[in-house]
């Protein structure tokens, strides 16, 4: 959910994500595309044959991660993304990517990331993570604002900041919760 608003609210990283989105859709849709895909990884040796590719991943608005997600494997693939458009988007109606999408890109993925890994660390069934919800938030909170006292790109910037204001805005009053408090004052770690 805060990945979500967070990107909603940055013009940058909307347009990003709709270009992104829209040749994840394209090759999950068509299955000229999908095949078209996987001989790209191949071809550029992100797979030894067609059956070792891996699929890009679809962003969906009400998980938490899944713009990570997306943005993450649609980076790693990026040699293969490359070759895909050249071969394969050049009579579409798709936005081809271009350098600065990609920087931004990897910005996104290492911004996102730690909201990524929180929201594993906090969605576990096996192990007690109530206790885990203040420390990891004013880890989360203490991280954005660090990262936003240091050099960023506009983009970045924007991401960081909408971010800092959405932990803000949800969290503020988490260590006021007695649940939480006292589930965090026991917890032995």
């Amino acid at each position: 959910m805060i990945i979500s608003t967070c990107c909603r609210l940055s013009p940058s990283c909307s347009d990003v994500r709709e270009k992104v989105s829209a040749i994840v859709g394209y090759t999950r849709r068509s299955t000229h595309a999908k095949e078209k895909f996987s001989k790209c990884q191949v071809s550029v040796g992100l797979a030894a044959n067609e059956r070792e590719t891996r699929k890009l991943i679809q962003d969906i608005p009400t998980r938490w991660s899944s713009l990570y997600l997306m943005l993450e494997r649609f980076f790693s693939l990026k040699d293969a993304v490359v070759l895909f458009q050249l071969q394969a988007l050049s009579g579409t109606d798709l936005a081809m990517l271009e350098n600065s999408d990609w920087i931004a890109i990897k910005a996104f993925v290492t911004i996102l990331k730690p909201l990524h890994d929180v929201t594993l660390e906090l969605s576990t069934e096996k192990h007690t993570s109530v206790s885990k919800v203040i420390p990891l938030t004013n880890m989360l909170t203490h991280y954005y604002t660090e990262l936003l006292n240091g050099p960023l790109m506009q983009v970045e910037r924007e991401l960081a900041q909408n971010i800092a204001n959405q932990l803000k805005f949800r969290f503020q009053h988490c260590e006021t919760v007695h649940t939480l408090a006292v589930a965090t004052m026991l917890d032995p770690r």
